[in-house]
């Protein structure tokens, strides 16, 4: 893919989609922070494997979205360039990321077919046993995802000098685009797969969910975010491939096609927390027990601060009280020793 920058130009439609992919990938941001401390903070939600599935994809995708909305959006919009290596080494994890979140979405739907095939085994994992078994699902493909940076780092020492307003596929050949391109295609469709199976044994009552419907409500979730998944994530691949395939095609329309992928992507990232709240009464509980929480901290601490100001106007007796007992202290000491 050829990364060399030829037009400065500004358009209407890049400053839209630059405005589009801040505010998604801002609300994003926010709903997967509080989704993970929502998870991190829950025992209820971290019994099961799948739980901590979530809150491993809900940080990726922090991770993911801060890749994109800071540095990238800020030399786009100042039309500032730099060198290709500087690019790298802050923003090397963003393709990284991306292509980890539609294999931890495939590990979700492999975890939950697991427990359809195995219930009882799956049930009774001690705690050890469950963190050997998540280890094992992540670890793995992200120790073969590194083969990624590697390549990366060395398409950017043979363009070393190239300047760039450092966007995500900038240090990224095409070969490297169809690579990733793949394994986000491949993992999309073996959660369609996998997913069109477990709907087919619930439906037909191949197995049977627990009596008091939450883990109906769980599975119904997940459908619901890996559906989401599926309509804004297939099109990225075929995107970058129209984009790789096509080499008549200017920067500045490669970098906007691309942008209309990131910002499907970014869709599919923000609704992980709303999904799940809707859908989950489990989650729903928990996500409104956090809420409180934080409501109370932030008054809690918005009190603090007031009373180190000195407690506003609000109770202004006790403030006078507060200021004159250490100087009527001081003036009592002073007049003792003068006596």
């Amino acid at each position: 893919m050829e990364n060399e920058i030829t037009d400065n130009s500004f358009s209407i439609i890049e400053l839209i989609t630059i405005i589009v992919q801040c505010f998604l990938c801002s609300v994003g941001l926010l709903s997967n922070s509080f989704l993970a401390l929502t998870i991190f903070r829950s025992p209820k939600l971290k019994i099961g494997c799948c739980g901590i599935l979530l809150l491993i994809l809900a940080l990726t995708e922090c991770v993911a979205q801060c890749s994109v909305l800071f540095l990238p959006t800020f030399l786009t919009l100042t039309r500032i360039q730099i060198p290709l290596i500087i690019c790298f080494y802050a923003e090397f994890y963003g393709p990284y990321s991306q292509a980890l979140i539609p294999i931890i979405s495939l590990l979700i739907s492999i975890d939950r077919l697991i427990s359809i095939l195995l219930p009882i085994r799956y049930k009774m994992m001690s705690n050890n046993e469950k963190q050997i078994y998540i280890t094992f699902l992540v670890l793995l493909p992200a120790i073969i995802l590194l083969y990624l940076p590697f390549e990366m780092h060395n398409f950017t020492l043979k363009n070393f000098n190239k300047q760039v307003f450092c966007m995500p596929t900038d240090f990224i050949d095409s070969s490297m685009v169809l690579l990733m391109s793949t394994i986000i295609l491949l993992s999309n469709l073996g959660v369609l797969f996998i997913y069109t199976i477990i709907g087919l044994f619930i439906k037909f009552n191949v197995i049977k969910l627990s009596n008091d419907n939450t883990e109906r409500k769980l599975y119904k979730s997940l459908i619901v975010l890996m559906a989401i998944s599926l309509t804004c994530w297939l099109p990225t691949p075929i995107i970058n491939f129209f984009v790789v395939l096509n080499t008549k095609l200017s920067q500045n329309t490669q970098h906007l096609l691309i942008r209309i992928a990131l910002q499907l992507n970014k869709i599919a990232q923000t609704l992980n927390a709303p999904v799940l709240y809707i859908c989950s009464s489990d989650y729903q509980n928990e996500m409104k027990k956090e809420f409180c929480r934080l409501i109370k901290f932030i008054k809690k601490n918005n009190s603090q601060k007031e009373s180190v100001i000195g407690g506003g106007n609000s109770n202004p007796t006790k403030q006078n009280n507060n200021i004159q007992t250490p100087i009527c202290t001081i003036l009592k000491t002073t007049k003792e020793k003068l006596l």
